[in-house]
């Protein structure tokens, strides 16, 4: 049991990690609704709105370890799945306020973890703030 008035420190799990950092190029592949990015809209907690599956292809500027390059192609191409920080799928006004269509290219930038357990690899996006949660706010007010 933690208690934090016993001034012990709690474990902590699951870092400090070290990455290595790859530069690239993200190709939206496909924008599509599917029942579970529909179905986020009634789920109690989340958006509020119906979402778009959006996957992507990255594409390096410089060779990847092979462990790395097996990881990404494991499921194909175009199967990365650009999400939210917390796993929502973003909504329309998310879309358009990043200009994501179907065959947009992004500047990528690939982290590899290096060291420790955490996530094995982090595909960001240019340009593209994926803890933007603008659209939840407009929807709870509205």
């Amino acid at each position: 049991m933690n208690n934090s008035s016993s001034g012990e420190v709690p474990v902590m799990v699951g870092g400090p990690c070290e990455y290595e950092i790859y530069n690239g190029t993200a190709t939206i592949c496909s924008v599509t609704q599917t029942n579970e990015s529909i179905g986020q809209a009634e789920v109690a907690g989340g958006p509020g709105y119906a979402g778009y599956e959006v996957r992507y292809e990255f594409t390096p500027s410089e060779e990847l370890p092979v462990w790395v390059s097996d990881y990404l192609n494991q499921s194909g191409n175009c199967s990365l799945l650009l999400q939210l920080c917390n796993s929502w799928y973003p909504g329309q006004a998310f879309l358009e306020k990043y200009n994501i269509t179907e065959g947009a290219v992004f500047q990528a930038r690939l982290s590899a973890i290096r060291s420790g357990t955490c996530t094995p690899v982090v595909i960001e996006l240019e340009d593209v703030d994926r803890c933007d949660y603008f659209e939840s706010e407009s929807s709870l007010t509205g």
